[in-house]
């Protein structure tokens, strides 16, 4: 989970400072590693907090620099591999092994048809500086969060988190009344653009933001994938043994792919249905590199032995090799807690089992 940040002012240069300031705020995304780049003679600055997940070498830190490009990156492409070979085949050499730099060759091959060829979960910002373009992108169903607003002073600031945004000296921090009452009072989203803070926006998931920094034109959001462009195929109950088959299939292959990252992958696991279907694939494929226990962690409530912790043991002492982790949570939860999980969440969740996810 990596932190990421981008100014832009089209008539003047932006702040360093401020850029440093809004980067340092998004420290908690990312310990491993951070920095920032300023180019387009000092109007734009692109920031990064790492936590590194594949090719955890200085190599891979961000800004990262190739070619004509510069980007900052939050997510992962878990298809990078096949994408790599792909791009080799086409001629293309790489200096490191990370999918941060196939983000950029897969974009010098295949322009934006790129986005839709990632398998993952990504916001990135990505400065062409041959042609002078900027691109903001977020994945299709927008599991990465980045969120924006165009200063008083005419800076437009992008970040993984609103917190960040609130370091700038030209924004306010005011709330956006009519999304606090559609969301707590009748319990729906009016604008997934809107955020709960006025003026501060998302960019949507499956949505790019594009700039011309040559010609200096009015930023444009593009859609670039829709779930609506999507076929939808009739079944019958004769199917069903196909569909489960397929979806076994398909899950397995999600779980590959996540899994295989170059730091070690554990489970949050709930007791439920699919996160135990996701803990008992993970941990084969966890066992077949590693010999030491797949790490497993679940919530265990102070006041007697919930449904869910009873269910997870069941589980894993029925797998091999795994360590199941229990984190105590105090039922008694004070407001100084409360407030620090508020800081961490920026936006009101319709759901509670936020408070022992963060604990």
């Amino acid at each position: 989970m990596c932190g990421i940040v981008g100014i832009y002012n089209e008539k003047k240069k932006i702040d360093k400072k401020v850029l440093n300031e809004i980067t340092k705020a998004l420290k908690h995304r990312g310990p491993c590693s951070n920095g920032t780049k300023v180019a387009l003679n000092g109007k734009l600055g692109i920031g990064n907090t790492r936590l590194a997940l594949v090719d955890l070498y200085d190599r891979s830190n961000q800004p990262l620099e190739v070619d004509n490009f510069t980007i900052t990156f939050n997510g992962e492409i878990y298809n990078h591999k096949e994408l790599r070979k792909e791009l080799k085949q086409s001629g293309h050499s790489f200096r490191t092994l990370s999918d941060t730099e196939v983000i950029i060759k897969s974009f010098e091959e295949w322009g934006i048809k790129a986005f839709n060829k990632f398998n993952g979960c990504f916001a990135f910002i990505l400065y062409d500086k041959k042609n002078e373009k900027l691109y903001v992108v977020r994945d299709p169903i927008g599991k990465k969060q980045i969120v924006y607003i165009k200063a008083k002073n005419g800076d437009w600031i992008f970040a993984s988190e609103v917190k960040a945004i609130l370091k700038h000296p030209f924004v306010d921090a005011e709330p956006n009344i009519n999304r606090f009452i559609a969301d707590l009072v009748f319990k729906f989203f009016t604008d997934k653009k809107e955020t709960h803070f006025k003026n501060i926006f998302h960019v949507p998931a499956g949505h790019y933001f594009i700039f011309d920094l040559k010609k200096r034109l009015k930023p444009k959001i593009k859609k670039y994938w829709d779930i609506d462009r999507l076929s939808v195929k009739n079944y019958y109950r004769k199917d069903i043994p196909s569909i489960v088959d397929e979806f076994n299939s398909l899950l397995n292959d999600s779980v590959r792919l996540r899994i295989d990252a170059d730091a070690e992958v554990g489970s949050i696991i709930s007791g439920g249905i699919d996160s135990s279907l996701i803990t008992k694939m993970a941990s084969e494929y966890h066992n077949k590199k590693y010999k030491k226990p797949f790490e497993c962690f679940t919530i265990k409530y102070s006041q007697g032995e919930n449904k869910d912790l009873k269910n997870a043991k069941i589980l894993c002492n029925q797998m091999k090799n795994v360590k199941l982790n229990e984190i105590k949570i105090d039922n008694n939860i004070t407001i100084s807690k409360l407030d620090k999980i508020t800081f961490s969440l920026e936006e009101p969740l319709l759901d509670k089992v936020f408070i022992p996810q963060f604990m």
